[in-house]
């Protein structure tokens, strides 16, 4: 029987198609398409550096022009498909998103950059702030939202002044090379930053050195930081190691390697597990990977599911951990149950980009499609 929420969302989508029949945006099916999808859009761009966000009622994409100049954010309904709103930016670099807001990350001239607060209900622009960086990674709180790639800045949400932006502390100049969807993580009470030699926690007052890990023997991070109650989790492109950090002090509470080989490519927290996805190598298009439920207290292996391909992009959220894998496929996982497996789809390319709400996945693939996905 289909759960309360997806016949409500049958129910909603319904109306939508009648009330706003001929609307660009929603493609629908008609028999065809992935099993599990709910519905599908069209998005005018392709999917660019930036995975999708959701944002209130809608989910957000960021893409480059076919000029190669310029950018499109596009925001879709969350439950029926429908386009509720798009904008030209600039040469895109980063997006975002909380609540209420879509922050858009652009480049201006060299190394300067933008940060765009626009209104997820309508898409009208609050505010613009300018940055000494290329904001490539961003990252909001609520009342905060933090931009890096050549600085780390904190922006007021509420209005968009500069509160403070710093070029380097402890070393480490915020150059975003290899995650722009990770490297920057921030809380109430920590902003985390991470890079190849280290991972560093400023305060959010005034963007000073909170503390500082060294990572000294490795080549570099590739998932995290990943905040979760008192703990800071940074996965590397090696070993699949994964490191786990007081949040308050940096200090190391555990390290482990689960493999002579790999990389860890996300994380997810559900209940009393924290869960790692790893492939066996650096590569995103062959190998294979796994998706490990481990105990958060020391980082031992509770139980292990095999990936037949190498998982490329992850996203997070409640229940749902939502994984694209290199040939891809779209996998939607809730780690709690005994079948943690929910719902696959084959979406085709080699760059897809993946988001979740907690229930359902959104996964934009690199034809411009973006696919709603959930358990049929």
């Amino acid at each position: 029987m289909p759960s309360r929420r997806a016949m409500l969302r049958a129910t909603a989508t319904a109306a939508t198609a009648v009330a706003t029949t001929g609307l660009a945006g929603c493609l629908g099916f008609g028999g065809s398409g992935p099993e599990a999808a709910v519905w599908r859009a069209s998005t005018t761009t392709g999917v660019g550096r930036a995975s999708p966000v959701v944002a209130s009622d809608v989910v957000a994409t960021l893409g480059q022009t076919d000029d190669g100049d310029g950018g499109r954010v596009e925001a879709f309904h969350r439950d029926s498909g429908e386009r509720q709103w798009r904008v030209d930016v600039g040469r895109p670099t980063g997006l975002a998103a909380d609540a209420d807001r879509v922050y858009v990350g652009t480049r201006t001239d060299g190394d300067a950059g933008r940060v765009t607060a626009f209104a997820a209900a309508d898409g009208e622009r609050a505010w613009t702030a300018n940055v000494r960086n290329l904001a490539s990674a961003i990252a909001a709180t609520g009342e905060t939202v933090y931009a890096a790639n050549g600085t780390l800045a904190a922006i007021d949400a509420a209005d968009g002044s500069v509160r403070w932006e710093v070029d380097e502390r402890a070393g480490t100049g915020f150059s975003v090379l290899y995650a722009p969807d990770d490297q920057l993580a921030a809380t109430d009470d920590v902003v985390a930053f991470a890079d190849t030699d280290s991972v560093l926690g400023l305060s959010p007052g005034d963007g000073a050195t909170a503390w500082q890990h060294p990572l000294d023997d490795w080549e570099s991070s590739t998932a995290g930081p990943y905040v979760r109650n008192d703990r800071v989790y940074v996965g590397s492109s090696e070993a699949q190691r994964v490191v786990a950090l007081g949040r308050e002090r940096g200090e190391r509470a555990w390290r482990r390697e689960y493999a002579s080989a790999g990389t860890v490519v996300g994380f997810h927290a559900q209940n009393r597990s924290l869960v790692v996805a790893t492939r066996t190598r650096p590569g995103a298009d062959d190998g294979t990977g796994s998706v490990r439920v481990l105990d958060p207290a020391d980082g031992t292996v509770d139980r292990t599911v095999d990936l037949d391909s190498p998982p490329a992009r992850t996203a997070s959220a409640h229940d749902r951990f939502v994984v694209a894998l290199g040939d891809g496929t779209v996998v939607g996982f809730d780690v709690g149950w005994d079948d943690p497996e929910l719902w696959r789809a084959s979406l085709g390319g080699d760059d897809v980009r993946v988001a979740t709400d907690g229930q359902t996945g959104y996964a934009h693939a690199d034809d411009g499609t973006l696919y709603a996905l959930e358990a049929p």
